[in-house]
């Protein structure tokens, strides 16, 4: 499907969405801190306009779904609703319905346990293990029963055969952690049932390497396991159990408008939303592989708000590179250019940025963003650290820098026009 949408970036400063026209890639960085208007003035000109990429969108109000939800579907989208937070949803995420094979259960994980900011990464790795080896029994208990579809309560139901204790915390000890309880036997014998079946597999291996010889190692290996369990709650497990749960590759097949919607004041979600991040990624650029052209037949935009909060999206770095090629693009909301390197470091930070061909500054107090920028335009640096509120700065590779306003997207007549919609369904 041709691509007939465009990026809105400032005012005077809306260019072409296909890369075939414009020549670059669509991957969009767009830098701000926390007010300077990202979402209102990139973000929601896109979701009044587009006519024919699917597209992925994280909100944490729901007024932004009502007031766009009209316009999208008179455009021929499918609106629909994940919500990690609550039970809002009107379609389900079962991230255990896309594990075929090891490195898909390593990578969530991975991704699930996240940085926990241990002193070392050797308590993060077991806890993945231990993690792995419960999502493994999950698959295994559930492969000969076709009638029920492995989920996160499966998951839950093992790892509370794991550990049945209860945790005790003393903020004036450091936050230091009691167990009791503990209860293996009955998964030890799971375990072995499934190394007799299945020689050497994936979950034994990572249960073997659990020490459980001493009380310990086994309670700092459950510290970290629990922080990250604890994070999966009632709602993400009701998620999970939807009659209809989402297609990734309908996306890339069918013209959808997929909402996210989290609380702003619930961060335990933010690892499980990088979850469903990275497991839509690898389904996508599955789906284009197996493609004659190796592209998407409907190009998918994917909108990420506040990129480098939380944790890192699995191998994020490696896959944006190629993103153009698969048609699909991403455009990613920074509060600055160093919160970026605090999730991906340095190295994975520059390569995201490089693959960007697309760089909108709203403005800031970061003093290395600014920094950065300065060098760009060849200004001095407190030029770009007293800019304007709402003037934007914007780099296309192959263009000289564009100096101009927010896009007035208060003036839009799209947005003026659903404006009064939603006030004519809301007023006699």
């Amino acid at each position: 499907m041709k691509n007939t949408d465009k990026l809105f970036l400032g005012e005077n400063a809306v260019f072409p969405a296909d890369p075939e026209l414009s020549g670059i890639n669509a991957n969009v960085a767009v830098v701000g801190g926390t007010g300077t208007g990202k979402t209102v003035s990139c973000v929601l000109p896109m979701l009044l306009h587009n006519k024919s990429t699917s597209m992925v969108i994280p909100v944490s109000k729901k007024k932004i779904i009502y007031q766009t939800k009209d316009i999208l579907e008179a455009n021929g989208y499918n609106v629909q609703i994940i919500d990690f937070s609550k039970y809002g949803s009107t379609i389900g995420f079962n991230p255990l319905a896309y594990l075929n094979d090891n490195n898909d259960i390593s990578n969530m994980a991975h991704t699930l346990v996240g940085t926990q900011k241990h002193d070392e990464k050797y308590w993060e790795d077991v806890a993945s293990d231990v993690i792995s080896a419960m999502l493994y029994l999950a698959l295994y208990l559930c492969k000969d029963k076709p009638d029920i579809t492995p989920n996160l309560s499966h998951f839950m139901e093992n790892y509370n055969m794991l550990f049945k204790g209860k945790l005790k915390s003393d903020s004036r000890f450091d936050q230091k952690i009691t167990y009791t309880e503990f209860d293996i036997n009955t998964l030890k014998g799971l375990f072995q049932k499934l190394n007799e079946e299945c020689p050497n597999n994936y979950g034994s291996t990572c249960w073997n390497s659990i020490a459980f010889d001493s009380d310990r190692t086994f309670s700092n290996i459950m510290s970290v396991t629990n922080s990250t369990v604890s994070k999966i709650t009632q709602s993400i497990i009701a998620l999970s159990k939807m009659p209809e749960t989402i297609d990734f590759e309908k996306l890339g097949k069918e013209k959808t408008a997929l909402f996210l919607l989290t609380s702003p004041f619930d961060h335990n979600v933010t690892e499980y939303v990088n979850l469903f991040y990275s497991m839509l990624i690898d389904r996508l650029m599955r789906l284009a592989e197996a493609n004659p052209d190796g592209c998407l037949e409907i190009p998918v935009q994917i909108i990420f708000d506040d990129f480098a909060c939380g944790t890192r999206i699995y191998d994020f770095e490696k896959h944006i590179s190629i993103f153009r090629a698969a048609g699909i693009s991403a455009v990613l909301l920074l509060q600055s250019e160093s919160q970026l390197e605090a999730i991906y470091e340095r190295a994975g930070a520059v390569t995201i940025l490089n693959n960007c061909d697309t760089y909108v500054y709203m403005g800031g107090n970061d003093v290395q963003t600014c920094r950065e920028i300065a060098e760009k335009c060849n200004m001095d640096m407190n030029s770009i650290l007293n800019m304007d509120l709402h003037r934007v700065i914007i780099f296309r590779r192959g263009s000289e820098p564009v100096f101009t306003m927010r896009y007035p997207t208060y003036e839009d007549e799209v947005f003026r026009s659903m404006e009064r919609s939603v006030q004519h369904d809301i007023c006699p």
